[in-house]
């Protein structure tokens, strides 16, 4: 049977687990599309949104898994450098007002630093959506359902308590998932030359 959709994908499942598990079928698709999730970084999840500040910090998006870009929308584009909050305050230690240079990010907010009342362009990695109607497709279950069914089943095993059967799914899904991420990266910088962005004075 070919898996195309979120109601296939329910009944591949179905069909491999162990009877006592078929009520969890759901919740089973959704762990594994965590554990996805997690390790995914695919250009398919490149995504790019324009947020407005409140006092200099600004809500990530609620599919927000890692951010790969961030520019202040000024006059003149403006690339802002990535900091953790401990190296933010001792070198903002004032919170002065102005053109951003770096951000740090905590939770579900990124702070600019200046503070600045511009927005940003943020480009990052977006969560695959979770699925709902039996229609519900995506561009994963699309080109590798197998990453999807194999996840399934390491759930599946690990709540059977079957270590063997979850450590050999896992071993699966985390290469499938490696061999997805080395994909992207060749697909975006394999003939990439060095680019020189700055000069020396």
């Amino acid at each position: 049977m070919a898996i195309t959709n979120y109601g296939t994908l329910k009944t591949a499942v179905s069909n491999w687990m162990a009877e006592t598990l078929a009520a969890d079928v759901d919740d089973i698709i959704a762990f594994a599309q965590d554990h996805i999730n997690s390790r995914l970084r695919h250009r398919e999840m490149n995504t790019q949104t324009d947020l407005s500040p409140s006092s200099g910090v600004f809500t990530l998006p609620s599919d927000y898994l890692q951010w790969r870009n961030v520019v202040e929308l000024s006059t003149m584009r403006r690339k802002l450098t990535h900091v953790s909050k401990m190296a933010a305050d001792a070198r903002w230690p004032t919170s002065p007002s102005g053109l951003g240079c770096d951000f740090s990010i905590e939770g579900n907010s990124l702070t600019v630093y200046p503070t600045i009342t511009n927005d940003i362009e943020l480009s990052y990695y977006a969560r695959l959506a979770a699925f709902s109607g039996d229609s519900d497709t995506d561009w994963l279950l699309t080109k590798r359902p197998s990453v999807y069914l194999r996840a399934c089943q390491m759930v599946a095993s690990q709540l059977l308590h079957d270590d063997a059967a979850e450590d050999r799914h896992r071993a699966f899904v985390n290469d499938a998932i490696e061999e997805l991420n080395d994909e992207s990266l060749m697909s975006e910088f394999a003939n990439t030359g060095i680019v020189q962005t700055s000069y020396a004075p």
